[in-house]
């Protein structure tokens, strides 16, 4: 992918970053990134977090192969499958992640805090406590988005 493609690609991703996280106005609080290695690790990741995130009562959305169908249209999508789920509640507290201008196995993680800051901050440990007992887990530097991690390529 070029560079100029990449960064379509990764303005789309952002856009659809934001739709997905509801109206709350606040933007993550955390981010975090992950490699998961290979397509069976991809399988168990999302259902890790699907199961996490419905038992927070949170609405789960995985929206990687319609968000590939968009991009290809763009002329713009990866050459390897997308990631792209995430779940939130009433109250906006949730969580997104994708692989978009990442490598194929790589996730990015952020965190909304919506209108219960501390409740968020519970369900993110949770979240980084469950993820580490199976993949290393990285905090990505406030102010900074998530670049590939050579180690995953």
């Amino acid at each position: 992918m070029t560079n100029m493609k990449r960064y379509v690609a990764l303005a789309v991703f952002l856009l659809l970053l934001s739709l997905f996280s509801g109206c709350t106005g606040k933007h993550s609080f955390l981010m975090v990134q992950l490699c998961l290695r290979n397509e069976q690790n991809v399988a168990v990741f999302t259902e890790m977090m699907k199961s996490i995130s419905q038992s927070q009562r949170m609405d789960f959305t995985d929206g990687g192969v319609i968000t590939q169908k968009g991009l290809t249209k763009l002329k713009t999508s990866p050459n390897y499958p997308l990631i792209y789920v995430g779940a939130n509640r009433k109250d906006g507290v949730g969580w997104e992640g994708g692989n978009l201008g990442l490598s194929a196995y790589e996730v990015a993680l952020g965190f909304s805090e919506g209108s219960n800051p501390a409740d968020a901050r519970r369900f993110a440990d949770l979240v980084i406590s469950e993820l580490n007992k199976r993949w290393s887990v990285y905090v990505v530097p406030t102010g900074r988005g998530a670049l590939p991690m050579k180690s995953c390529e």
